[in-house]
């Protein structure tokens, strides 16, 4: 099979189509344009004129292009548009194609050939410009156990209410094996929780470079194959639901990560994951999730340095959560737990303020082991963390809220903090840092309240002595991660 790259030259070519099942739409301002025609003529590329509608499958027997040139191809009574094997099929031009029926099934359904040695290439060329919705714009199928001889380049934008672009579990072959390019694209699953962008379950060789791909389940979902993404950003947006079995053969479970990598010995396996350069982001969860134990299913996952996670990790009753934005060296599952400490081992500076309330904020491994992040680390932590109704009322009688970092007990420095939240959403304070450690929050006032000390530091037990400055504290003390691998199930 001869091999394309992304930066070449088109030709346009010639196709042929099955039976017609075409119908095209009538405007009032002129004929609409004859697709079907054109497909079963001798033109080497169709440019359509006007809108046209489908209404059943389409087999692309000789290699075709088809230009939209502003225009759009449609149907209401099927998800399957187009079936490509041994041949090629070019979509370029400014349009849109999509369908309204929601038919777990490709527009574009692409087949490898019979056997290895066939002289035939299968080869799908979506264009920058081209934009493809439906249940799945494009899904790679199983011919004989494998998908040999083909190739498919993404440059446009994928919209599935399943998946973007999904490689069918049964492509089991490693040898011979397809090639996925998505070059600059945008592929989206905005489905239920169970929809992954790119849905990788069968065996193929993924390049994914300067991409956004975006998934309510994942945004990448892996069960086998090999997969290098580059200066991309990958996104999971869904809330982490995960239904027993964890591994199963048919369906997925969602975890709102940005990659998902599941070990199962009813999928090929045999996994290379190489990130660089790229930004993992989870909304719900941690960037990378990885599940499963079974051996040889995972070869190797490499994530470079200068890649960034961008975990939303949340204490167990949603009230508190951390964002973390930091290197790859954090590429393991993290977990959010908050305790109460004593306030009387913590000292204030001259500064002034009051501690009343302490809390422990941890970040720990899957075993429940903290583990220190360091200023010098380079991560931005946003956290935030619930307090009650009361305590938010008093600390509203100041004019600023600071977040005090504490180290052996005595103050170190201040951080502007803010107060957020309602009766309804619950009352939070929220800051920003590098490091953590233990942190308590302080009201400060210019001209203080009736009660209140003028300057100067006040302790907890002056505090209530003087019934004035009335300050929440919150100990954040070792903030640390992991981010355990695991990824999302997709095989249909």
């Amino acid at each position: 099979m001869v091999k394309h790259k992304l930066a070449y030259a088109l030709s346009a070519i010639a196709v042929t189509l099955g039976a017609g099942v075409l119908t095209p739409a009538v405007f009032a301002d002129g004929e609409a344009y004859d697709l079907e025609g054109c497909i079963k003529g001798t033109e080497e590329t169709c440019t359509l004129t006007s809108d046209v509608e489908i209404n059943g499958l389409i087999k692309i027997t000789s290699d075709k292009t088809i230009d939209l040139n502003g225009h759009n191809i449609t149907s209401a009574t099927t998800a399957k548009f187009f079936e490509v094997k041994g041949r090629k099929l070019e979509i370029k031009g400014s349009g849109e194609i999509s369908t309204t029926d929601t038919t777990n099934t490709g527009i574009i359904r692409v087949y490898g050939t019979d056997s290895k040695e066939s002289t035939d290439d299968t080869l799908v060329i979506v264009h920058s410009g081209v934009k493809m919705n439906g249940p799945n714009p494009i899904v790679i199928y199983a011919n004989k156990g494998a998908a040999y001889n083909t190739e498919v380049n993404v440059m446009g934008e994928l919209v599935g209410q399943n998946s973007g672009i999904w490689l069918i579990g049964n492509v089991a072959d490693k040898e011979n094996i397809p090639h996925i390019y998505i070059y600059s694209a945008t592929i989206k699953a905005e489905g239920a929780e169970d929809s992954v962008a790119v849905s990788a379950m069968g065996y193929a060789d993924w390049t994914i470079d300067s991409a956004v791909i975006t998934g309510t389940g994942s945004g990448v979902g892996i069960k086998g194959g090999i997969v290098k993404i580059n200066n991309s950003k990958i996104t999971g947006t869904g809330d982490p639901v995960v239904l027993p079995p964890l591994t199963y053969n048919n369906g997925i479970n969602a975890s709102g990560a940005a990659i998902q990598i599941e070990e199962n010995a009813g999928y090929p396996g045999g996994i290379e994951l190489n990130v660089s350069n790229s930004t993992l982001k989870s909304e719900h969860k941690s960037a990378i999730y990885r599940y499963g134990d079974v051996e040889g299913a995972v070869k190797s996952v490499n994530i470079a340095e200068d890649t960034k996670y961008q975990d939303n990790i949340e204490t167990e009753d949603g009230k508190s959560w951390i964002e973390f934005d930091g290197p790859s060296k954090y590429d393991f599952q993290k977990e959010m737990v908050i305790e109460d400490v004593p306030i009387s081992t913590l000292s204030l500076s001259d500064e002034g303020g009051a501690l009343v309330l302490a809390r422990d904020i941890v970040l720990t491994d899957e075993d429940g082991n903290p583990i220190e992040i360091k200023k010098e680390d380079g991560v931005k932590l946003t956290v935030r963390f619930a307090i009650t109704a009361d305590e938010y009322a008093a600390l509203k009688e100041y004019n600023k809220i600071q977040m005090v970092y504490f180290d052996g007990g005595k103050e170190v420095e201040r951080i502007d903090a803010e107060l957020k939240g309602d009766d309804i959403e619950g009352y939070y304070v929220e800051f920003i840092t590098s490091h953590l450690s233990i942190y308590g929050v302080v009201g400060v006032n210019n001209d203080a309240p009736a009660g209140a000390p003028d300057s100067g530091t006040m302790t907890a037990a002056g505090a209530s002595a003087a019934n004035a400055a009335i300050v929440t504290a919150i100990a954040v003390g070792l903030l640390t991660s992991i981010v355990s691998f695991a990824y999302l199930i997709r095989r249909r």
